[in-house]
Parts: C-alpha cells; sequence; structure tokens
C-alpha cells in the first residue's frame, strides 16, 4: 500500500503475538468457509432441496462476516449473488402461486421489494473501508444496482421506481466523491463512477420503462449526429428480465434506443462531470484517471457545445490546463499523455489545416522551447512533445530547412537521454 514498506509490514509478521493470531484467524477462516462450500454443494441438487430460507440468511450472514474481514475473495461475492437471486426466485413464485387469478394485479408488481439493495450496498461499502481498492466489492455494488434496476423495471408500473433509482445513483455519486477525496487515483473509483453516470443517462429516458443500466454511453440526437457513437463500452451484462423475454426482444431497451435526442438534462450531466475532472485534476495535475476520464468526455463535450464553441476554442482552453501541469511537474507522464492525445484529435478535425491551428502547434513549440531550456536539456518528454509537434506539423503544413534540423537535433539529444530507444528515435528521423 502507499506510504507503508514492505520492511515494516514483513516484520510485524515476525512478532510472536502478532504471528499466533493470524495463525487463529486462518483457521476460524478455513472452517467457515468449508461449511460454506459444504451448504453449497448440499444445495447443489434442485431435488434435494435441502436448502431453507433460514439456511439461505445464515449462509448470507457468514459471507457477510467473511468479506467484512477479507474482501478480496471473489467466490464469496459470487457464492452470495447466488444465494440472493434464488431467494428471490423463491419468493416470487410464492408471490405468483398466491395470486388471485382473477384479480386485475400483476403478481410482478413489489418485486423490488424482495432485493435489500440498502443493504448490499452497505454490506460493499464495509468492504470498501477496509480495502477501496477491492475488485470484487466494485463489481458486487455495479451487480446489485443493476439487479435492481432490472427488477424494477420488471414491475408493471416501473415507472414510480425511477425516482427511488435516481435518489440511488446520486448518493452513489457522493460515494464516489467521498472516495476519491481520500485516493484520487483509485481507477476502480472512477470506473465505478462512469458506470453510475450510464445509470443517470439512461433514467433521463422519457419512455416508461426503466433502462437497464450496463456501463455503456451510446447518445445520440434527433438528427442522427451521434448515432451509434459508443463512446464508453459496457461493463457488465445486461441481462433480460422474464417479462421482456416474452414480450420483446433485449434490443428494445438497448441504450441506443433509450435515448432519443441530447437533453438538457444529460448536456448537464457531462457538464457536472467535465467539472468534476477539472477539480481533481487541479488537485493533482499527476491524477492519470481524471484525464482518462476527460478524454472520454470530451466529444460528448464539444457535440454539446458545437454550436458556441469550435474546436480549437475548445482545445484551447485544454491546453491551458496542460501547460499549467507539464509546467509544474515536467517528469509526470499524466499531462503529455493528455496533449498528444488532444492535439491528435484536433488534427482529424476539418480545422486542423487552418492558420488558427498552425498558430496554436507554433504557440506549443515555443512552451516546450522554454520548459527545455529551464529544464537543462535533460527534459525528456518536453523534447518528445516538441517532436511530436513538429511532426504533426511537417506531415499537415511541412516544415522548412531550419525546423527540420531542429527535429533532427531532437531526436539526438533523446538518443543521449534514452538509448534504450534508440532504434525508436532513428525510425523517427527517416520520417523527415
Amino acid at each position: 500500500m502507499h506510504g507503508y514498506k514492505r520492511s515494516d509490514y514483513k516484520a510485524r509478521q515476525r512478532d510472536p503475538t502478532v504471528s499466533a493470531a493470524l495463525e487463529q484467524k486462518a483457521s476460524q477462516w478455513n472452517i467457515l468457509t468449508s461449511n460454506l462450500a459444504k451448504k453449497r454443494l448440499d444445495g447443489s441438487d434442485p431435488s434435494t432441496n435441502k436448502l431453507m430460507k433460514e439456511d439461505l440468511q445464515k449462509i448470507l450472514s457468514v459471507t457477510e462476516k467473511l468479506l467484512t474481514v477479507n474482501p478480496d475473495p471473489l467466490y464469496l461475492y459470487n457464492h452470495r449473488r447466488e444465494v440472493l437471486v434464488l431467494l428471490v426466485q423463491n419468493q416470487a413464485v410464492h408471490l405468483q402461486d398466491n395470486c388471485d387469478p382473477n384479480s386485475d394485479s400483476d403478481p410482478n408488481d413489489g418485486l423490488t421489494t424482495l432485493f435489500d439493495l440498502t443493504h448490499e450496498l452497505k454490506v460493499s461499502t464495509a468492504c470498501l473501508k477496509r480495502n477501496p481498492k477491492a475488485y470484487g466489492a466494485w463489481f458486487h455494488r455495479k451487480w446489485a444496482i443493476q439487479y435492481f434496476m432490472k427488477m424494477s423495471g420488471a414491475d408493471a408500473d416501473g415507472r414510480r421506481h425511477r425516482s427511488n433509482i435516481k435518489r440511488v445513483l446520486d448518493e452513489e455519486l457522493g460515494l464516489c466523491s467521498y472516495f476519491l477525496s481520500k485516493d484520487e487515483r483509485n481507477f476502480h473509483c472512477w470506473n465505478y463512477r462512469r458506470f453510475i453516470m450510464s445509470g443517470q443517462i439512461a433514467c433521463t429516458s422519457r419512455g416508461a420503462k426503466i433502462p437497464i443500466a450496463d456501463g455503456a454511453w451510446s447518445l445520440k440526437n434527433g438528427t442522427g449526429t451521434w448515432t451509434g457513437t459508443v463512446n464508453m463500452g459496457t461493463q457488465l451484462l445486461s441481462l433480460p428480465t422474464q417479462r421482456e423475454l416474452e414480450k420483446t426482444s433485449r434490443s428494445d431497451d438497448s441504450f441506443e434506443e433509450c435515448i432519443e435526442e441530447i437533453s438538457k438534462d444529460i448536456v448537464d450531466l457531462l457538464m457536472s462531470e467535465w467539472a468534476f475532472t477539472t477539480l481533481k485534476i487541479e488537485e493533482n495535475f499527476s491524477n492519470y484517471s481524471a484525464f482518462h476520464y476527460r478524454s472520454k468526455l470530451l466529444p460528448f463535450i464539444y457535440q454539446s457545445q458545437k454550436q458556441i464553441k469550435t474546436w480549437l476554442e475548445l482545445v484551447t482552453e485544454e491546453l491551458e490546463i496542460i501547460n499549467q501541469a507539464i509546467f509544474t511537474e515536467p517528469d509526470d507522464q499524466s499531462a503529455w499523455w493528455y496533449y498528444r492525445f488532444i492535439i491528435s484529435e484536433m488534427m482529424k478535425s476539418e480545422e486542423s489545416r487552418t492558420d488558427e491551428s498552425l498558430a496554436l502547434l507554433d504557440g506549443q513549440c515555443d512552451n516546450f522551447r522554454e520548459l527545455v531550456e529551464a529544464e537543462d536539456g535533460k527534459c525528456k518528454w518536453g523534447l518528445i512533445a516538441l517532436q511530436t509537434t513538429l511532426l504533426w506539423k511537417h506531415e499537415t503544413f511541412g516544415l522548412d530547412n531550419q525546423s527540420t534540423q531542429e527535429y533532427n537535433q531532437i531526436l539526438n539529444q533523446l538518443l543521449e537521454l534514452d538509448p534504450n530507444r534508440a532504434a525508436r528515435y532513428g525510425q523517427l528521423g527517416l520520417n523527415v
């Protein structure tokens, strides 16, 4: 872990008292996990029907205890989800069996009361407080929210659950902010935040159905500008409910179909995330996860503001952040990576061959020369950025003899600073 020396950890393990306590915990852990495995085997054959509701509740209690001690074993989360689904299915069958056939009410009404989302979020929160980077805890949290949304959508009047889901998603954004205040580079939390945002965006759809969040962002407007644009891929498989299987295909609830236009609510959500990444980058320029999220948001931000802001204007604003970062910490790679992304995106646009674009590249070259000079010519990332920018100029506008000589001189400097990549720099020199 950050700030904790391995030597101190090993020294602690050699303490006889600590060693004896750990040995006792390991013994208790093995007993509990063995009992869980036996109960699962007992209930693996449906014909035996050995596991009653009380047994299932006990299994949930034991898995909760084990996970709060050690939140890393993935099989415990799998076992817990298996039991949770079984409990819901058993109770759903009971509701249908006792439903009045002459009643107009739907037996699926009230399904959401069979799954305690609040408790599952509480369990995973306890796990994350013990280990904020536990893969299983973050995945279980996603699964719990998606499962709740699926059950809400199966309800006869799913629209009445929309406000409850929105409240849960808002609270989850707050939890993300809390964990990122503790460790702003926790990529698990950033990934989870994008998942929650996919749910927020899905809930802005105006249909009666509640879409099932799977982590993907795919937006389109009425003119088809964004049709088919999947800027962030799925994180979880979106499973259809039984009712959906009976009535229609899963494609009717696909994310692409749920959002038919870029509403003001969606734009507000995107802008709030844009502002959040700005805040996190300003707090720590070394926040690679925030820069990565920002790179994914950028196309959406441009699409939502293209009527009032050009690509060059948006890129110029981003370069202000980048330049602050690289002059503050020239050896950190996060801002340099984002610079390459921003300029490469600009060079793909229709504005790449304008005089304004050339002036922007020239200005960045001047900034990099100033930085390299301030670092006595030993700023590797500044030299690479200058070389890359000159190469972009060469490919789009061409270089004069003086700029070509500067380009080759930069490669020679990089050969001295970074001899392990001599073949790469040699190959780049042949391109000019």
